[in-house]
């Protein structure tokens, strides 16, 4: 039976968190479920919405304030949905506050993204255990900092981001370097915002004297920190190491372009979205066992993976790939085939539903 759900986002910015949101709703209005996404007029999430065909609704989330709070309040009343899905702390918040002020609120799911123990106080054992009726976390390890908590373990589950493998196809390392003019260059990138925590610095340091002008680092996607990156690249003498390919709606033909994916990340990650098309698209992997990354990059069997922060460790693991071309060919086809059994779209977006049926009644029709 059709039920109502809105999506709430309080994050004024873009990366997988956001990505999935609209994916999942997409793939829940496909289903004909009534989907909606509530989230700052600013926001990224709500500029990119129409992309993916999800309806929209602007509101003032970004602060907790009373302004934000009488808005959202406002918009939930109107919509009237069966459940709300929150997905960041600001939000999740006004939301519990506002399910607090009405007679019959909506049922309530927190899904929890990145990979960071929350605060044990009593006021977030409450948001988690009272104030969301089930708690959603994209790995088992981000699970795991939530039952630290002293949340019931049948009160969070686990469900990693899907995609879908048809949007991830292997494809011509040759013709994408060919169109791209990267045509003699071995290309060693990172598909992510660039943040402090994605590690971006410390591939940097890894690899600024590898003795060979015919490599390249690929930045592919854009964040807060990217103009002070470049400036030091400049400042170093460094600024034809990298090439910043900026915030590209389609990711794969830089993939393809790529020799090796890297993901340098040193904190917070849950299982990135760009880990898991890097290996759909069948490019082998070096990353790091920060967050929930482990559950995907299993080491010498699907990626070659390091510790956080360790520069020599970096450079030893993509050396190793470049070096071996046997072996990167190894991993990355048994990556490929971990992915299609285990983080497609279709396996995210049924344990979703589940989760949602277990919260009756939803009749769609509040």
């Amino acid at each position: 039976m059709p039920y109502s759900i809105v999506h709430t986002e309080s994050s004024v910015g873009w990366g997988g968190q956001e990505i999935r949101v609209l994916r999942e709703s997409k793939a829940f209005l496909d289903r004909g479920h009534q989907v909606t996404v509530l989230a700052p007029a600013e926001a990224e999430i709500a500029k990119r919405a129409s992309d993916f065909g999800v309806p929209i609704c602007r509101v003032p989330i970004f602060h907790r304030n009373f302004h934000a709070f009488w808005s959202l309040r406002k918009a939930l009343k109107r919509l009237k949905p069966d459940l709300v899905n929150t997905h960041s702390s600001t939000d999740s918040w006004l939301v519990a506050a506002v399910c607090f002020s009405i007679r019959h609120p909506p049922k309530v799911v927190r899904t929890r993204h990145i990979c960071s123990q929350p605060s044990r106080s009593i006021t977030t054992r409450w948001l988690y255990n009272k104030a969301a009726q089930k708690v959603v976390t994209t790995g088992e390890a981000i699970r795991a900092q939530i039952l630290k908590l002293g949340i019931p373990a049948d009160h969070v589950v686990s469900i990693p981001t899907g995609i879908n493998p048809d949007s991830y196809p292997p494809g011509s390392k040759n013709e994408a370097k060919l169109c791209l003019e990267l045509s003699g260059l071995t290309v060693i990138g990172v598909v992510a915002t660039i943040r402090s925590w994605k590690g971006h610095r410390v591939l940097i340091e890894a690899l600024k004297d590898l003795p060979s002008s015919d490599y390249r680092l690929l930045f592919v996607g854009d964040g807060p920190i990217r103009r002070a990156l470049q400036e030091e690249l400049h400042a170093a003498g460094l600024a034809d190491l990298v090439l910043f390919a900026g915030h590209q709606n389609d990711v794969l033909p830089w993939l393809h372009a790529m020799d090796i994916f890297v993901l340098p990340s040193y904190a917070n990650e849950g299982i990135s979205q760009a880990l898991v098309q890097a290996m759909m698209a069948g490019i082998p992997v070096v990353t790091t066992t920060a967050g929930a990354i482990t559950e995907v990059a299993k080491h010498g069997e699907t990626a070659l993976v390091v510790e956080p922060n360790d520069c020599q460790a970096l450079r030893k693991a993509i050396t190793t790939l470049l070096d071996d071309p046997q072996l990167a060919r190894k991993l990355a086809t048994s990556a490929r085939q971990f992915v299609l059994e285990h983080h497609s779209e279709a396996v995210m977006v049924e344990r979703m539903d589940a989760v949602f049926q277990q919260l009756q009644p939803l009749s769609g029709k509040r």
